[in-house]
């Protein structure tokens, strides 16, 4: 995998309620996108050649051509190597450290031009990478022929070209009517400084550039906002895998809790910091922008731990912490949404960090006899993004069918943005066609925002799919071929889902670790035995005993209970007016993960499911190879945009990474 934001595309579909002018886009969005490129390309880049940096990719590429005498722009162009070839030569390059004579020698034919272990990239956001799909494409556009390679046909160039043709009408109808616009408006202010409209403002106001600015963009509010609701908190502390996750790591890792100071970014309700508090943490800040703060900071008080949990009203990128508790042991956040990455509150969980995370050396640990086994720890401390092939047929029938018989009317009109936006929904496990594949890997413990921002490669092989005695019989989108053939099925949409990890040391788990699924069959999770709460009336009898001190004790103020576990006796109350909370005791520190997969139990977050418009047919052996884009969308950092370019391939009947006959296809969604 390889983080390239360059590469996204920049002209999207237009959908059915757009009110913009044109589907391909401004010149003024033309020349922000081009500036935008330009940032990615400035990035330091190290030599293909030796350990030395250069203030961006073209800056190492001309000093490798001049000093070494090699030319990656003019040896991909001789070896007619597509996207996929040439991210394999680079990252060879860096690994094997050949020579440029020995590069000079290549052929195209070599082993690790199609060897996918090469695909990994050896620097992290390697800005050369970036520098090999530098241009957007619309899903309308065709990959133009690589040089050296059989020339196109006539016919298929003047198809080309008429395309060509279309496209700058388009522009040039799009500039025209912004033309128009423009005049009208400058009339129209005219009009109104004429009439007084504008009040003070005058024309000498507009000459020398005074008129108020604009508002700024704002894509916080509504944000904020939607957390504001009670409906939406009980969606989640309802979500037996989020949240019985969570409560479980807390309690169980006394070693990371107790005595900790917790940071809580975006606290909702105060659950998590509540369950920090409870395993024994010394001190906890529980942050929150949005009015459900003042839920929170009654729920704190009510269960007793004012004295504990501090609320802190406002956005983690402004607010400060005390002068004599400036730093935290853990940060905690349930962050993840739609897709992981959809609302952006990962950013605000990243700044937590680097504002307020305690570094490795000033961190004491719990227990003085032995030394800190962690650094400031976040929890969770990895994400991971996985994609697979599927063929939800209900939901095409709900989503796409519905429009084409609407009590007796066509609407099919309707369909189109079924194809443009992720759709949000749970896929059964029997839909899924192929192994999952990871698309990207994220270390919070180190990723930066700008890793958000990303590319990846992926290969999706089909699933072994079984054989049928059946002459031909079609049963719903699957087609059976005859006796003792393998079957083909149609591919009609990816599948996007997340896996997350809590490790009590924040140690990032390698590739080949399994994450947890937690299944309707695991009886002793689904009746959520991992935590008993005891009754309400317990923390009453401890809450009113704190309140009498001169009060006889309770029999009992434990208030969880862990299976197979002796529970705590009583503490005894102290002489002070106080009484100490109970804290929950384990002997051994304790990691946890959950997948919102479609093989797991549903989530709240369900999967992200991306239809296609032409299914992709798949038989024994197919693997579908491409490249997958994603970004923030430029109109709301809190949305995303995505893209997939793909083929499908069959390494049983063509030779493998020969994908000469291919056309790659792209598909561009919306996840709002």
């Amino acid at each position: 995998m390889s983080d390239d934001p360059s590469s996204l595309q920049q002209n999207r579909p237009e959908s059915p309620n757009s009110d913009s002018s044109s589907s391909t886009g401004s010149e003024d969005e033309d020349n922000n996108w081009d500036d935008w490129v330009e940032d990615t390309a400035g990035f330091a880049t190290v030599s293909l050649f030796e350990d030395r940096q250069f203030p961006s990719a073209e800056a190492a590429l001309k000093h490798d051509k001049e000093t070494h005498g090699f030319d990656l722009s003019a040896l991909s162009t001789k070896l007619a190597l597509d996207t996929h070839q040439r991210l394999r030569l680079i990252n060879y390059i860096r690994s094997k450290k050949p020579s440029s004579n020995d590069l000079a020698s290549l052929s195209g034919t070599e082993p690790f031009f199609t060897d996918d272990a090469y695909l990994k990239p050896v620097i992290e956001d390697d800005p050369l990478l970036q520098l090999q799909m530098d241009e957007w494409s619309s899903d309308e556009d065709e990959p133009s022929q690589a040089k050296g390679k059989e020339p196109v046909s006539e016919a298929s160039e003047l198809q080309r070209s008429k395309k060509e043709i279309k496209r700058l009408k388009e522009r040039l109808a799009a500039a025209q009517k912004d033309l128009v616009d423009y005049r009208n408006l400058v009339n129209d202010n005219i009009a109104n400084i004429a009439t007084g409209a504008l009040g003070n403002v005058t024309l000498d106001d507009i000459k020398k550039e005074e008129l108020p600015s604009p508002a700024s963009r704002d894509d916080d509010t509504h944000y904020f906002e939607s957390y504001n609701e009670q409906s939406i908190h009980w969606t989640m502390l309802t979500d037996r895998v989020r949240t019985t996750t969570y409560a479980t790591f807390i309690v169980s890792n006394p070693n990371l809790f107790r005595g900790a100071v917790v940071m809580d970014v975006g606290c909702g309700t105060g659950i998590l910091s509540l369950l920090a508090a409870r395993a024994g943490a010394k001190r906890v800040f529980a942050v929150e922008a949005s009015k459900i703060a003042d839920k929170a900071e009654a729920n704190i008080k009510a269960n007793g731990y004012s004295d504990v949990i501090t609320l802190v009203r406002g956005k983690v990128e402004t607010i400060s912490l005390p002068d004599d508790c400036p730093k935290v042991d853990v940060i905690i956040s349930e962050w993840m949404g739609y897709a992981l990455l959809y609302e952006s509150m990962l950013d605000s969980v990243l700044v937590a960090r680097d504002r307020f995370l305690r570094p490795k050396e000033d961190i004491s640990p719990a227990n003085p006899k032995s030394p800190p086994e962690f650094k400031g720890v976040m929890v969770p401390s990895q994400t991971r993004m996985v994609l697979a092939l599927c063929d939800p047929q209900s939901l095409i029938k709900q989503r796409v069918g519905f429009w084409k018989d609407v009590y007796g009317f066509d609407m099919s009109s309707m369909v189109g943005e079924a194809f443009e936006e992720a759709i949000i929904e749970c896929v059964p496990k029997e839909e899924v066609l192929s192994a999952p594949c990871m698309i990207k890997d994220l270390d919070l413990q180190r990723i930066t925002s700008k890793g958000l921002s990303f590319t990846s490669s992926f290969v999706l092989k089909a699933n072994e799919l079984p054989t049928s005695p059946a002459a031909k019989v079609k049963s719903g989108n699957t087609y059976f071929l005859g006796k003792l053939h393998a079957h083909r099925t149609y591919a009609t949409a990816f599948v996007l889902w997340f896996d997350t990890f809590f490790h009590p040391t924040g140690k990032q788990y390698p590739e080949d670790a399994k994450c947890k699924v937690h299944t309707s069959e695991d009886g002793e999770w689904e009746t959520g035995d991992v935590l008993k709460l005891r009754p309400s009336s317990k923390r009453r009898k401890t809450l009113e005993q704190a309140a009498n001190p001169l009060a006889p004790p309770p029999e009992q103020v434990s208030e969880v209970v862990i299976p197979q576990t002796t529970e705590p006796e009583a503490l005894p109350v102290e002489e002070s007016s106080s009484v100490k909370k109970p804290v929950v005791e384990f002997e051994t520190s304790r990691e946890e993960s959950f997948t919102t997969g479609p093989h797991g139990t549903s989530t709240h977050w369900k999967q992200a499911v991306f239809l296609l418009k032409t299914p992709i047919e798949i038989s024994r052996g197919t693997e579908i190879r491409g490249t997958f884009y994603c970004r923030k969308s430029e109109t709301n950092s809190r949305e995303l945009d995505f893209e997939f370019h793909f083929v499908a391939v069959n390494p049983l009947s063509s030779p493998i990474g020969d994908t000469s006959e291919s056309v790659p296809t792209v598909q561009c969604f919306r996840v709002r």
